[in-house]
């Protein structure tokens, strides 16, 4: 990737490519569910972020070492700057590392939803643009503002927080399956039970009918990263996910491997749980138990944070703290994406999943 040059611009602004970035807004707008803003969570998962009045203070500027003073913060109201024409680029991560998906012009504006993400020097964040529906990361500027606040703007409400937006001390992965492919080591493959995939802008199990099994269950891991100190955000689905099925999803970590690992998951009638399983049977840790922010309709989405510091982990679920238990029975290991039906044929799917190291 080309190092980060001022404002981390593209000069030749000839070359701009119209047919990739009309697939990825329509693809974006695509997979974004509406919903009417709201303060307090809702059955309805929203993406996207909507400037209403707020009596909300301004939030806390917060600085990365090295970096230009930050003027911008979560919730915030920007635009690029137009003391220079060129535009600034939109990277799918935070760091030139990754991939420009696209750009800015003078004057553009955007609302902040994360940040900032300290990189080598920069001050990154994660921004909603083009009416909400797009989003990616900005360098707010190297030795000079690339972007700046829009003076006396509201500051944005997000509503019910159906996505990925918490702190990041050291990205590992951010994986939203674009494309139908994925650049890091994911289980695919085909089995008598199911068939592990990417498809539809997600990491996809869809679990057949296994007869003599009531209950069919499968699995997906990624491979390559073994994970200690971390958080792990996930935003999964299923088609079938109503009490009237018995449907249970949810990530497995410090997974060793099939016989091996933490499960944290939730079902199709509101019930959240998390055990350690090993030798063939599960340990409760906690044992099933109602938790009323899960969202129980086919095709919603729901949010999984797991924050794992030693043995101690934290569970969230849409935003709100579902558990905290110990448990040092690995100190690292794998991430696995499950589902589980006893209504086959079923879809269950992965659309984003972030994993940050501590």
């Amino acid at each position: 990737q080309p190092a980060l040059g001022s404002r981390d611009r593209e000069i030749d602004k000839a070359v701009v490519v119209h047919a990739a970035l009309l697939s990825l807004f329509i693809r974006r707008i695509a997979r974004i569910p509406t919903a009417t803003p709201t303060d307090t969570p809702t059955a309805t998962p929203t993406d996207t972020p909507t400037a209403t009045p707020t009596d909300t203070p301004t939030p806390a500027i917060v600085s990365c070492p090295g970096a230009l003073p930050s003027r911008l913060a979560r919730g915030m109201n920007g635009r690029v700057s137009d003391e220079d024409p060129s535009p600034v680029n939109v990277r799918l991560g935070p760091s030139t590392d990754f991939d420009r998906i696209d750009r800015l012009f003078p004057n553009e504006t955007f609302v902040v939803l994360n940040g900032p993400i300290c990189d080598d020097g920069v001050a990154w964040f994660e921004i909603a643009y083009g009416g909400g529906a797009l989003q990616g990361f900005i360098a707010e500027g190297i030795d000079a503002y690339f972007v700046e606040p829009i003076a006396d703007a509201p500051l944005a409400t997000f509503g019910d927080t159906n996505r990925i937006r918490g702190e990041c001390r050291r990205l590992v992965i951010d994986d939203d399956f674009r494309n139908d492919s994925s650049p890091n080591d994911w289980f695919v493959g085909r089995s008598s039970r199911s068939v592990v995939e990417f498809r539809d802008g997600a990491y996809q199990i869809t679990l057949g009918t296994v007869p003599g099994v009531s209950q069919v269950t499968s699995w997906g891991s990624l491979r390559g990263y073994e994970l200690g100190d971390a958080t792990i955000e996930a935003e999964i689905r299923a088609s079938q996910f109503t009490p009237n099925v018995a449907a249970r999803t949810g990530l497995w970590i410090r997974y060793q491997g099939e016989e091996a690992f933490l499960a944290f998951m939730i079902n199709s009638e509101g019930n959240f749980y998390v055990g350690v399983y090993q030798n063939r049977a599960y340990r409760d840790l906690v044992n099933w138990r109602r938790f009323d922010p899960i969202i129980t309709e086919n095709e919603a989405v729901n949010l999984l944070r797991i924050e794992s510091v030693g043995a101690l982990h934290r569970f969230y679920i849409n935003d709100q703290l579902a558990a905290a238990v110990g448990d040092s029975t690995w100190a690292t290991g794998r991430v696995a994406f499950m589902g589980s039906s006893d209504a086959p044929p079923a879809i269950f799917s992965m659309d984003r999943i972030r994993i940050c190291e501590s």
